[in-house]
Order: structure tokens, then sequence, then C-alpha cells
């Protein structure tokens, strides 16, 4: 299923194969997370236990499991248990980082549905009271859900209606070739295998290409509305006043800034992409250039640092209005920008301390990407790791800081290759690889005084390449499940975003 920052999620009923990785989700869970999932402590992690947690009949309890179809790893869980013949109890555990994006709201409709078909009419949950995510999730906007807390904990029960869930806040759902797997498997007709199966040959069949001819022809569009205006900044700028620079650069960035508002809508984070989100990303994306040039116009000194610092201003606010990949771009930049030019200037133009602000910056980025500030978690892993390995080259060429370039740049790929274990994203592996082929041989002719030729460097450079890959890919296949369930579990990292059968 697509989800409302433009990533997919691949949903299916969990299997007895999946025990091991609820078992090891369940150790590697922060307190606070147990302490939400479980209502206290959690349960002894016995044999039992976890048969019983993944071992499902599919109708009268049902455990649907959600992964990254990019990684294979588990994102979010969602269940329900009897609780008499008519009534069924409710529970979820969504990633930090996927939630707010529609997909626990999907996973409890699908469980709604599924519960309606199988003579269930109610859904209750039960939650501690001060679990305000859940709570908005689970009493509904329109009240649909009546609370009780007694002592600390929050009881609920919603009545299931098949309207219910067939809109959310006004739009429609589309099924996915995945819904529709997962709905066969509910339904008896094919095994979890086979639909796993299945979707592996759907996706050898490459789609025919679509042109979404309106919007070629709008980036077109922009595209040589944008050549005009360079055209007349080329011919005519200098003839124009300090002023008229800065009223025709904040004009555009209001433009801007308008046009990506106006395509994207007042709940831009809760729409599907579509040519009207995509454009207006661009226009967010580009709004913070034309801030940045009008900051750089109007400050008389400091004028990178004001200049960056006006551009992050701008494209954090596109991301706070579209959180994809356009925005997430301009806010990696601009932020690099004005850390390093802030470290340039307080530190009287030191290489040491611009390298080290970027770094810092670089690992400030991947944390806020791995808590869910930051989303789109592959392109968010991948500039952290750009912007610190951009840092750590900083001191190449000044011999007093050379050594410092290619230890901190080694440092960089070390830490990507360790997160790279935890994470299966394939950006940081290529950073991790990338980062050795750089350090090795900047080392050998930093130690050989440039004795080393140039050719020997780029064998070097070429060997390293080769053997770093060679080992990467063999630490991607060893460490790798055999297959996406294994990687399962939900509980892993977050408690739900809700338990709904009509979330608000």
């Amino acid at each position: 299923m697509r989800l409302q920052d433009g990533r997919t999620a691949f949903l299916r009923p969990i299997v007895p194969d999946d025990a091991a990785a609820l078992a090891e989700a369940i150790r590697d869970a922060d307190a606070e997370t147990l302490r939400r999932r479980f209502l206290g402590a959690p349960p002894p992690l016995t044999g039992e236990l976890l048969r019983h947690l993944t071992t499902v009949d599919y109708a009268r309890r049902l455990a649907l499991a959600g992964f990254d179809p990019a990684t294979g790893r588990g994102i979010a869980i969602a269940r329900y248990e009897p609780v008499d013949e008519r009534t069924a109890e409710v529970a979820i555990a969504v990633d930090p980082a996927w939630r707010r994006v529609g997909l626990a709201t999907a996973m409890i409709e699908l469980l709604a549905e599924a519960a309606l078909k199988h003579g269930y009419d109610a859904f209750t949950a039960t939650y501690l009271a001060d679990n305000r995510p859940v709570a908005a999730l689970v009493t509904g906007s329109d009240g649909s859900g009546h609370q009780q807390i007694r002592q600390g904990l929050a009881e609920v029960a919603i009545s299931l209606d098949r309207t219910a869930f067939e809109d959310v806040k006004g739009v429609p759902m589309t099924r996915t070739p995945d819904e529709a797997l997962a709905q066969l498997v509910r339904d008896g007709v094919i095994s979890a295998a086979q639909a796993m199966a299945v979707r592996e040959a759907l996706q050898q069949i490459a789609p025919p290409a679509r042109v979404r001819w309106a919007e070629v022809a709008g980036y077109v569009g922009g595209g040589l509305l944008l050549a005009g205006a360079l055209s007349l900044a080329a011919t005519s700028w200098a003839d124009l006043s300090r002023i008229a620079h800065v009223v025709i650069l904040l004009a555009a960035t209001a433009a801007l800034l308008a046009a990506g508002i106006a395509l994207l809508g007042t709940r831009p984070r809760e729409r599907a992409p579509t040519a009207r989100s995509r454009s207006g990303s661009v226009s967010l994306a580009l709004a913070p250039a034309t801030a940045a040039l009008a900051a750089a116009e109007l400050a008389a000194d400091h004028t990178t640092v004001l200049a960056g610092a006006a551009g992050l201003l701008v494209a954090a606010l596109g991301y706070a209005l579209a959180r994809t990949a356009p925005p997430t771009l301009a806010c990696a930049f601009f932020a690099a920008l004005t850390t390093g030019s802030l470290a340039d200037e307080l530190t009287g133009g030191s290489v040491l301390a611009v390298g080290l602000s970027l770094v810092v910056l670089g690992v400030a980025w991947t944390a806020l990407v791995l808590t869910g500030v930051i989303g789109q978690r592959g392109l968010g892993l991948g500039l952290g790791a750009v912007i610190a390995l951009f840092g750590g080259q900083q001191g190449l060429g000044y011999d007093p800081t050379m050594v410092w370039a290619y230890v901190m740049t080694a440092a960089v790929a070390v830490a990507c290759l360790l997160l790279y274990r935890r994470e299966r994203a394939w950006v940081l592996l290529v950073a991790g690889v990338g980062g050795f082929t750089l350090a090795v041989p900047e080392a050998i002719w930093h130690w050989t005084g440039g004795a080393v030729g140039g050719s020997l460097i780029v064998m070097v450079a070429g060997g390293v390449l080769v053997t770093a890959s060679v080992l990467g890919i063999r630490w991607h296949r060893t460490s790798r499940p055999e297959h996406a369930g294994s990687k399962e579990d939900t509980t892993r990292r977050g408690h739900d975003q809700g338990t709904s059968a009509r979330p608000g």
C-alpha cells in the first residue's frame, strides 16, 4: 500500500516462522515502548507465548505484519483477539519512523474488515491513559469511541460498521495488489507463502510507463519561466537597485511557496503522491534558493551564514508542508551550508573546524532520521552519510589537516557499515564502501609523501573498492533473513498509533 508521505509498505498475515524475529524485536525495544505495548513490564518470552502470538487461525484470531519493501524490515504489527462471540480486542504497534503516515489507520481498517467477515461487530482496546496518539486514534474525531479511564488505564469500545472504514476523512481507499493478496490470505483462498510468491512474480512484470503530459508541461513551463528570469537578470540585473533585487527575490519566494501550498492543499501530508503533489514539492524546494539570495542581498556581512539560515528556514517550512524528497534535499543542503559557513566564521577559517562541524551535522541528521523526525528514511540516511563524508574530506590538500581528512572519512565509513547492520539500507553500505575507497588511497599518498604515482593510487583505489564491495555483498547475504517475514515485527521500536476501526 502507498502511504501518505509517498513510501510504500507491504502487509501480510503473520506466520509461525516470525517467532524468532518477534522475540528479538521485543528484546531490542526500549523500556518506554515495552511499557506502552504491554501496559507495564513485558511477559517472559517463552516458546509457548511466541507460538501463541505468531500462530493464528486468520479468522477469529488474526495478526497483520507490515514491512518496508526496500529492506524487508518489519515496521508494524496489528492484531485482534476474541473477547466473546461478537467482540474482539485490537492492538497495534508501529515503528516510530513509520507513524503519522496512515499505516496504522490502514492496518486497523483491514482488521476491522476481516473481523466483520468473521462474525465480530465490535472492537475493544486497552492502553495507557497518557498515550495521547492512541487515544486520538481510537476515540475518533467523530466521538465514535467511548473512553473510560480507571487507575491510569483507558478502555474504549468501538462498534464496527462497514461504512466506517471505507472512507477515511473523505479520502477513498484504493486497493493495491498487496492489499488484495492479504485479503485472499484472510479468505483462505491462498496461503501466506503463496501470497509472497505471487508478489515476487508480480514484481518481475514491468508495467508500461505512463507519461503524465500535463505534469511534464508544467515542469517545462516552469523551466521556461526560470530561464526567462535568468536571462532578464543577466541583461538588466546590474541596472536595478538593491531594494529592487530584494523585492524581486522575495516575490519569487512567496510565489513558489504559494504555488506549493496551492498544489498540495491544506493537509498535504495526508494525500497520496500525485502530479499535483510532486509539482508542489518541487516548488517548495525551489523557494529556499530565492530566499537565500534575498538574504544575501540584504546582508552587509556574514553573507553566507545569513543566506544559508534564510534558506534553511524556508526549506524547513517546505518540509513541514510536504515530507517528500525535494524539500528534504533542500533542508540538507542549506543545513550543511549554514553549519559549514558558521564554523568557518567562528574559527577564522579553520578547515578542521568546518570538517568536524559537518561530520557532527551528518551524525545529528542521521539521528533525526532514525527517530522519525525526518522522513524519507532511505534518502535521509543517504544524505546524513554524504554530509558526514563531505565533512571528513574538508582537510584534504592541507598538510596540517591531511591526516584528519582520511581519519574522519574512515571513521564515517565504519559508522555507516555498523549502522547498515541494523538498518539494512543500501545507501549506508554504499557510503561505507565509498568512504574506505577515499580514505585508504589518501592515507597511502600521505604516508609516502606523495611518492606513490597517480596510476598506482588509482589501482589502490580500485582494489579497495572491489575488496570492500565483495565484503559488503557477503555481509549483506550472510545477515539477510530467509524471507522478508523473518525481519518482522513491530513491537520493535515503537508502540502503536492506535487501536480503532474508526480512527480519527
